[in-house]
């Protein structure tokens, strides 16, 4: 079983995440890629919230190298399909272009997103705090918004329609039931484990934490479980902007087809709203960076 127990998750998926998720929704059907461009420092907080003080400039950039190099491989390309055009490929959509040689110097990340990315699920703004310290969890984070996102069902908008947002709905109906291998694939899609007892355990202690941790809660029984979202409406609320703008990870600095000429942008502090996730479907070409 490919767990990293005790530990964050890769470094690599961490990026990769946080790199679509700061695309700014208007560039979401760019045709061509967007660059944005970050300071080490505020990348290495953000990357390691609590123990960021470990990582020097060298170790910062030999580790930023490591991720660039799994990043750069076509192991991690994203097949794609385009039913309007009909043409298709696999596509690398996450790469580090630059990286500064000191902590105020920034690095250049370029995503390019295949066609038919969009809006789609949300995650908790707190993602990136479980990606430093726990891998299964983060994991289930991400599948989780996938497995439970039916907008009508599961969501429905409020709000006037000059304001409106979707939350979640807490009607235990609404929620799929997912047997042990859903749970299991949940925090651990890539496990190769025989022993399916253990494995069902260990996806189960992941989902525990995060419901102590008000992130949801578990309903049911073995066999038949539902995962809602939290009782806690304010927190809701922070989870669910799918039809709003967002404060985004990352200010990007965007351009369209042309060498980015622009100040280095940092992340926000304090930014609570919800992510949204930048396309529909959570590829298994993910999984070699899992």
């Amino acid at each position: 079983m490919t767990t990293n127990r005790g530990g964050g998750a890769p470094l690599a998926l961490r990026l990769w995440v946080e790199a679509i998720l700061s695309v700014p929704m208007e560039e979401r059907d760019n045709p061509h890629p967007v660059s944005m461009e970050v300071d080490l420092r505020t990348m290495r907080k953000r990357l390691w919230p609590k123990s960021w003080r470990g990582y020097n400039t060298d170790r910062l950039r030999r580790t930023l190298e490591e991720v660039s190099t799994a990043l750069d491989s076509w192991e991690a390309a994203w097949p794609w399909h385009d039913p309007t055009s009909g043409q298709s490929g696999a596509r690398r959509i996450v790469l580090i272009s630059d990286i500064g040689t000191s902590l105020d110097d920034v690095m250049r990340i370029i995503v390019d997103l295949p066609p038919g990315a969009s809006t789609g699920p949300q995650v908790p703004s707190t993602l990136g705090e479980w990606g430093a310290k726990h891998a299964a969890a983060y994991r289930a984070l991400l599948n989780l918004a996938f497995q439970c996102y039916e907008p009508g069902r599961t969501h429905m908008p409020v709000g006037s329609p000059n304001d409106r947002h979707w939350i979640r709905v807490h009607d235990p109906s609404r929620y799929p039931e997912l047997d042990e291998q859903v749970i299991i694939d949940l925090a651990y899609p890539t496990t190769k484990d025989s022993n399916q007892r253990r494995a069902f355990q260990e996806a189960m202690n992941a989902l525990k934490t995060l419901e102590q941790a008000g992130e949801l809660r578990l309903h049911g029984k073995r066999g038949n479980w539902r995962i809602l979202p939290p009782a806690d409406e304010a927190h809701i609320e922070a989870y669910i902007h799918a039809t709003e703008p967002y404060t985004h990870a990352i200010e990007a600095s965007a351009t369209r087809n042309r060498s980015v000429q622009q100040p280095r942008e940092k992340l926000r502090r304090g930014a609570t709203e919800a992510y949204i996730y930048a396309i529909e479907g959570y590829s298994k070409a993910v999984r070699s960076l899992i």
